[in-house]
């Protein structure tokens, strides 16, 4: 029976060596590992770096300055279609005011076309386009606080406007 009925324990130790490749300990693994490693931590920097630019709310106005001053003005389009003058003329004053506000970081209650004229120059906005804007705006405040005198064509007012946020926005 001896030999039969239970396995002998083996004495030799044998041939240990692997059968076959593995996936787990090749350098393409271990590469693998690295690279995520690496792409973990460029996203959290990226993540941290996203955060960190979308709370500062400073930066946020001046980059959506332009956009907020289009919206502003296709609403003063709205109105002049209507013939709605004193919203048109609130609306064109708002967005200008409310682009200047923005781009210079400064509350449109402080603001005013001294401090605007002396924040533009120092941004290196040439005097030609900021008297063009500035008499806009006199126009524009003549316009809706002064309806029965003569006034300029909304479209021509509307165009100014624009090219007005537009020129600056290049400068």
């Amino acid at each position: 029976y001896i030999g039969k009925d239970i396995q002998f324990i083996k004495t030799e130790i044998g041939d240990l060596r692997k059968k076959g490749n593995y996936f787990t300990g090749s350098t393409l693994f271990y590469l693998l590992y690295l690279l995520i490693i690496v792409l973990f931590g460029a996203v959290i920097i990226l993540l941290r770096h996203h955060i960190k630019k979308a709370s500062d709310i400073r930066l946020r106005k001046m980059n959506k300055a332009q956009k907020v001053a289009k919206k502003r003005l296709s609403q003063a389009k709205h109105y002049q279609k209507n013939q709605e003058h004193d919203k048109f003329f609130e609306e064109i004053l708002q967005a200008l005011w409310g682009y200047l506000s923005d781009k210079l970081s400064l509350p449109i209650s402080d603001l005013n076309k001294d401090l605007a004229h002396e924040q533009l120059t120092n941004h290196g906005i040439d005097d030609e386009c900021l008297n063009d804007l500035f008499r806009l705006i006199d126009e524009a405040e003549f316009a809706r606080y002064a309806p029965s005198a003569e006034r300029s064509s909304t479209y021509d007012i509307l165009q100014k406007a624009m090219n007005g946020i537009s020129s600056i926005e290049q400068k």
